[in-house]
């Protein structure tokens, strides 16, 4: 019996030390497309198309006075988007944008399970901050996990699968199409 207990110990630790495997892919302007949002009275959303990752696909968004601010994650004919989430005060301070120049893709056996990118922003006072904001990505659905200071952090909230907040997701085609194009809010 306790034979048996070790050996699905070792198992279980082996599976669990093996589940997570860290990609990063860059999101350095030079090694991404540009892409322009159909621009419909007021400036136009700039993306820059990026490497993705095994079905998933990578675009960094910027408005007109904030270069690299949030991310858009595509897979099949559904985009989620980062911009809400990173546009609040409250947790991210002014300014926030995008604080790094890859990104951190999770997967286990080929299958892309989560995302970490950092974050700054910038407090009332003037203080800095920077996080690392973890995604859980299935076919179906973008969570928001949460956000941590180390890497090990933003990886635990990933293990941990308490990621409760979706992002909203929006077709595909939205991405290619002027601000407030039917569908597309």
């Amino acid at each position: 019996m306790i034979k048996h207990a070790w050996v699905a110990l070792i198992a279980t630790s082996s599976l669990a030390a093996a589940a997570a495997e860290p990609v990063w892919t860059s999101i350095r302007s030079a090694e991404c497309t540009p892409v322009t949002h159909a621009a419909s009275g007021k400036m136009a959303d700039d993306y820059r198309h990026c490497k993705g990752m095994n079905g998933w696909q990578l675009w960094v968004g910027s408005a007109d006075s904030q270069p690299d601010s949030w991310l858009l994650l595509g897979r099949g004919q559904n985009v989620w988007n980062t911009h809400a989430l990173l546009t609040n005060p409250q947790r991210w301070g002014q300014f926030a944008g995008l604080g790094a120049d890859k990104v951190e893709w999770q997967q286990s056996g080929g299958t892309v399970t989560g995302l970490i990118f950092r974050v700054n922003g910038q407090q009332d006072d003037g203080r800095k901050q920077s996080r690392l904001v973890a995604l859980k990505l299935s076919p179906q659905a973008v969570r928001y996990c949460g956000d941590a200071d180390t890497i090990e952090g933003a990886r635990a909230l990933l293990e941990q699968d308490q990621c409760s907040t979706p992002l909203p997701a929006k077709p595909l085609q939205c991405l290619h199409q002027a601000p407030g194009a039917a569908g597309c809010q």
